[in-house]
């Protein structure tokens, strides 16, 4: 029964905090708004509540959204992301090991294995798990994969929405995209077809592998010839959702490991910004991404959270999300063995 009246409570907050910055047009409000005011009770409380189940519907929701925005001429375009998902790969793991060294270097009360993972731009709940099972730091890894999501949410959506303002241009197409309309019908079809796959994804402990269910199910209906709809309406309790479900994980023990790791979280944030503005360059030069949606890819957060802010950016690219999953997997799958190779030959030295 507590469960219930805190998990209440919780969605209350959050809600409430979104619906703050929301108004006050804050980027990726309704998720920040959410995270903090849940994060600010959580520290003082230690209550915050939110099932994992909350969390899979969050990423069915987010699932549902991306695969109602691809259309046709995006699945022909998706062959051109071998080229953007290699350079975003690359970038994100030379980041990882120079930032980890420099970490390591910094603060020599953490070992090499924890700097590298506090680096590993995955997911907030798929990276401590891995790292303690590697014997790393938990707590440590788990305050810098807050750090990685803040600024993830807080730092980046603002930047780039102050370069999509001088270059309006780039979200035409999200624009357009948005303005699509369906019956209750079409939403009840599509959001069923999205958590059958998004639970049997889960259920294979694939990597990413509800949301990733969820858009190829609701892809393959859509053209299929049927209908799929999901409203803006519901894209805010999925940002909000989220926003929870990331302010529950923030506690009194990840604030005094911050008041240990601040040296870390700098060079965090600083490798995390550089990579994602060369980055934008880069790939918006090479690649079929704008520089905008270059961006977007190179920044440090989870699939179904950038899906959600990129559409309040006015950016709905499928291209964006999909390179996002297909990042989470390939960090998850192929991450740690690099880390362990490279701990095993600089460990002795470092």
């Amino acid at each position: 029964m507590e469960n219930w009246l805190f998990l209440l409570l919780s969605l209350a907050i959050g809600t409430a905090g979104g619906i703050l910055l929301f108004k006050l047009k804050f980027p990726a409000g309704m998720i920040m708004g959410a995270m903090i005011a849940v994060a600010a009770a959580n520290i003082f409380t230690g209550k915050m509540y939110l099932p994992s189940p909350m969390r899979t519907m969050t990423q069915v929701l987010a699932g549902g959204y991306i695969a109602s925005t691809v259309t046709k001429e995006d699945l022909r375009r998706f062959p051109r992301l071998i080229k953007p998902y290699l350079l975003v790969m690359i970038s994100y793991l030379l980041l990882n090991l120079i930032c980890g060294v420099i970490i390591r270097l910094i603060t020599p009360s953490v070992s090499l294995l924890t700097a590298l993972f506090c680096c590993v731009p995955g997911g907030m709940t798929d990276i401590p798990i891995i790292a303690v099972e590697m014997g790393a730091d938990v707590t440590k890894v788990a305050a810098m994969q807050f750090v990685r999501l803040v600024i993830g949410f807080a730092v980046f959506p603002s930047l780039i929405s102050v370069f999509i303002k001088k270059n309006p241009g780039v979200k035409s197409e999200g624009a357009k995209r948005q303005k699509a309309k369906g019956s209750v019908q079409d939403l009840l079809i599509t959001l069923a077809i999205a958590a059958a796959a998004g639970i049997l994804g889960k259920m294979t402990g694939i990597p990413a592998g509800t949301i990733l269910f969820s858009v190829i199910a609701v892809i393959i209906y859509k053209f299929l010839g049927g209908r799929t709809y999901i409203p803006v309406w519901i894209r805010r309790i999925a940002q909000v959702l989220t926003g929870v479900y990331i302010g529950t994980c923030f506690t009194r023990q990840n604030v005094a490991e911050l008041t240990v790791m601040w040296p870390a979280a700098i060079v965090l944030v600083i490798g995390f910004s550089l990579n994602c503005f060369v980055m934008g360059i880069v790939s918006s030069k090479l690649t079929s991404l704008n520089r905008a949606e270059a961006m977007l890819a190179s920044t440090p957060a989870g699939a179904s959270d950038m899906a959600l802010i990129s559409a309040d950016l006015g950016i709905t690219n499928p291209e964006v999300s999909v390179i996002h999953v297909m990042r989470l997997i390939g960090v998850v799958i192929f991450f740690p063995h690099i880390i362990s190779l490279f701990v095993r030959l600089f460990g002795g030295i470092l």
